[in-house]
């Protein structure tokens, strides 16, 4: 489930049993939003813009990919003589990789740890960024649901890229003035055209 208060707790009153596992995606996203936030309040210190939001959230791998392209290489020289004179942004740029290092680790041991030394960094370089007081405290408030991914190695991954799909076709076809014809477009974008074409569940739909 995605970080909200108000579904879990529904979720604990009917399912008193279930494990619930803070998803993965949501948890960086936050961690993301904290740190764009940190970014930009850095950016007005200095009365400078940056440009390096993609680069300061992209994932670590992605940016050694990319990192000696030519393409990428203008950029990346940019990004790093920031990191270089600003402290501030590499401290973003280091929890940035600390939580993605996070959901690297093999077991939920090396995660506890892991998670320790991320807890302790936002403490000790609040003073820098304030945002990081508030993001230590919801962290420590989903604790328990962020370390039970290590348990059950589940995430809404699938459903998350599925709801992005779906969005992606209302933006292209400017919304669906009918539920029926907006059914039949996923149909045909999420379904292989033989399964309904065969199967009588679906003949109604070409009439």
């Amino acid at each position: 489930m995605d970080m909200s208060n108000l579904i879990r707790g529904v979720t604990e009153r009917v399912f008193p049993e279930a494990a619930i596992v803070a998803d993965k995606f949501h948890v960086i996203k936050y961690v993301n939003r904290v740190i764009d936030l940190c970014r930009i309040a850095v950016e007005k210190s200095v009365n400078d813009k940056f440009e390096i939001k993609r680069l300061l959230l992209m994932k670590t791998e992605t940016f050694h990919k990319i990192k000696h392209k030519e393409k990428w290489s203008y950029k990346v020289r940019k990004f790093e003589r920031i990191l270089k004179e600003h402290p501030e942004v590499k401290l973003l740029w280091d929890l940035k990789n600390k939580i993605h290092g996070f959901y690297r680790c093999k077991s939920k041991r090396s995660a506890k740890k892991s998670w320790k030394a991320i807890l302790s960094f936002l403490k000790e370089n609040r003073k820098f960024h304030p945002e990081f007081n508030d993001l230590r405290k919801t962290l420590l408030n989903w604790e328990k649901e962020i370390l039970n991914y290590f348990t059950c190695r589940t995430t809404n991954a699938f459903i998350e890229g599925l709801n992005n799909r779906i969005e992606t076709l209302k933006r292209k076809k400017f919304g669906f003035r009918s539920k029926e014809k907006f059914l039949k477009a996923l149909l045909y974008m999420l379904l292989p055209i033989t399964d309904f074409i065969i199967d009588p569940i679906f003949t109604h739909l070409h009439r």
